[in-house]
């Protein structure tokens, strides 16, 4: 009986209530994906990425090596850029996970640009995305 008990206040003490739906189980948030659809607003957005807070792009190019070398997140970003310029987006989706959305971006099935931004509310909003 006392394990049962100590189990329960442990419980309490480490699961804040606020992750509790009505019947009092844990909620658990996985990752929301929002496809995006409008490529004019998501190109505008890319013209002024500067204004969001980019955490970091994660750069993955099947026909090419030069993805690999890219250390900095000025490199990368630069790259990213050149290669948006070049290709049409076939597919871009808004990923929101915890704190950061995730801007993730598929060109011709070769190239994955995932660019991590901070602030989310904001992106969110500047892609199109309510709720």
């Amino acid at each position: 009986m006392i394990f049962k008990i100590f189990i329960a206040i442990l419980k309490e003490t480490l699961i804040p209530c606020r992750n509790k739906n009505a019947s009092g189980a844990v909620k658990m948030e996985g990752p929301r994906v929002y496809p995006i659809k409008e490529v004019e607003k998501l190109k505008k957005v890319l013209e002024t990425i500067s204004n969001y807070e980019l955490v970091d792009i994660e750069i993955e190019n099947r026909a090419s090596f030069l993805d690999d070398m890219l250390k900095s997140k000025d490199e990368k970003l630069k790259y990213a850029m050149k290669k948006l310029e070049e290709n049409e987006v076939e597919d871009a989706k808004l990923v929101l996970k915890g704190s950061n959305a995730v801007l993730v971006l598929k060109i011709e099935d070769v190239i994955s640009i995932r660019f991590v931004f901070e602030d989310v509310q904001s992106i969110a909003q500047a892609v199109g995305i309510s709720g």
